[in-house]
């Protein structure tokens, strides 16, 4: 005589009849399947994680010590079945970082036009998303950059005096003073930059440091 397929059971907790596929499995019971449905069964684990968490942290602790290579291999065939979610985990991670909900970073990105405040180009330009660029010091959030921006402004050493001595330079080079002085039609070149989103003018020789800002 063949076995009989169970096809539903009656959780314990709510009483309702459901779908073993609304169950855990459950080696060790006769029908193989746990006696609460998987919403009540979570509901109650939930509870009992948030009255019990010390004991919580160190079953988890001893069973990932316990099951390396299981807990390994189970956590890399979520983030192949789950590429979406593990993305939005990696950005509210860096979000929470510099102390940002992910609606705040929606805002000053949609404020920026998806831009890079320091170059203007856009995010479909770009070969990587835009850096959330922040005080090093303060460790406030400034907005959002280019790679090569943020790069260039790490180089500078992320200071205000830095990009102005980089200003300098470019404006007054070292090797001018030894092979020869700026025509008057080199330096209105240099004191006067041009970029694709429009014209804007650096601060003229000796001119103070909150010009700039």
């Amino acid at each position: 005589m063949t076995k009989r397929l169970l096809r539903s059971k009656v959780c314990v907790k709510c009483c309702k009849r459901k779908r073993v596929e609304e169950f855990y499995h459950r080696s060790s019971t006769s029908l193989k399947f746990q006696a609460l449905c998987k919403i009540c069964w979570n509901a109650k684990t939930k509870a009992w994680h948030s009255n019990n968490r010390e004991r919580a942290k160190e079953m988890k602790r001893q069973w990932r010590d316990k099951n390396k290579q299981k807990k390994t291999m189970a956590d890399k065939l979520w983030v192949m079945a789950n590429p979406e979610k593990v993305l939005i985990n990696k950005k509210r991670y860096r979000y929470k970082q510099y102390g940002l909900t992910f609606d705040d970073a929606c805002r000053l990105l949609q404020a920026q036009k998806n831009r890079c405040a320091i170059c203007c180009r856009h995010q479909r330009d770009l070969s990587g998303p835009l850096c959330i660029d922040h005080d090093h010091s303060l460790g406030v959030v400034r907005g959002y950059v280019c790679k090569r921006c943020n790069t260039s402004l790490g180089g500078l050493g992320d200071t205000l005096e830095g990009v102005l001595r980089a200003v300098e330079y470019l404006r007054d080079p070292p090797a001018q003073k030894i092979l020869g002085a700026l025509t008057d039609e080199n330096v209105s070149k240099i004191d006067t930059a041009t970029t694709s989103s429009g014209e804007y003018c650096l601060p003229k020789r000796g001119s103070e440091v909150g010009s700039l800002i």
